[in-house]
């Protein structure tokens, strides 16, 4: 049995070479309009064991134990990747990650990234006891802790930077209690913004909405209402003028984490 691996520094991350190609989950749509092909299936024991998520045990969702997770170990690098970019920007620290799970055993009709080991959900991260963030539905609209959905926001922020493909609630009902990682579209590299991706467009609205406070329809289109309201914040906070290009993206989504947790002051 494995626990934590030793993460893979950012640029050892951008510079690994996987040959990853591109696919819709099973039963869900890829919007990005790169070409993909199918995820190919392998069995559990063939992928390393994992307990652990930089340094914080993780936790099946359905009974809040410790399990063991499969992954390719590109994968679980990059998702330490991410973990210690989300805790270096929103100043917090998980000693308990839980998750509806990770590798699972192909479908007899269609396959998904979980069956290939490269995708991954989270639930929520605790520390302590308590809540940092969740992703269910009954804790992040608590309308008597609005903060709870800023920081929900945060966390996909920070999977945004991190992966081309993250799954939240407004990509359907099976997803409100947990988001949905994957690396099919960005394979080992950081995540770009094309504005032609209606999941990414759907993120940028609900941060322009929830974490800068600038009210923009959730449409999931880069239309000129969602343009206007994200220029306004990259303008504000001298980030840049255009999204596309990857180091306004990723400034931009950096600050949102930041601006989430209220380490931006």
């Amino acid at each position: 049995m494995l626990s934590r691996r030793t993460p893979l520094s950012r640029r050892a991350l951008l510079g690994a070479s996987t040959g990853l190609a591109v696919l819709a989950l099973a039963g869900c749509t890829v919007d990005n309009p790169l070409t993909r092909d199918r995820p190919t299936p392998v069995p559990q024991n063939s992928l390393p064991g994992f307990t652990t998520l930089g340094g914080a045990t993780l936790l099946y969702e359905e009974d809040r134990r410790p399990r063991e997770f499969h992954l390719t170990a590109g994968f679980h690098d990059q998702l330490e990747a991410w973990y210690a970019e989300w805790s270096e920007l929103s100043g917090q620290s998980a000693d308990r990650i839980r998750s509806y799970g990770a590798w699972t055993e192909a479908a007899t009709k269609g396959t998904s990234w979980h069956n290939a080991g490269r995708a991954f959900d989270l639930c929520a991260l605790m520390a302590n006891g308590s809540v940092l963030a969740s992703m269910r539905r009954d804790q992040w609209q608590n309308p008597d802790d609005p903060a709870m959905l800023r920081r929900y926001w945060g966390v996909a922020a920070s999977l945004h930077l991190h992966f081309a493909y993250v799954l939240t609630y407004l990509f359907d009902a099976n997803h409100s209690n947990h988001i949905h990682i994957d690396n099919a579209v960005s394979g080992a590299g950081m995540s770009t913004f094309t504005g032609r991706s209606k999941v990414q467009n759907q993120a940028v609205q609900a941060l322009s909405t929830h974490v800068w406070g600038r009210p923009t329809p959730i449409n999931g289109s880069w239309d000129s209402p969602t343009q206007r309201e994200v220029r306004f914040v990259l303008r504000s906070r001298k980030l840049g003028d255009d999204l596309t290009a990857q180091p306004v993206w990723q400034a931009y989504l950096r600050a949102s984490v930041r601006r989430a947790y209220g380490t931006d002051q």
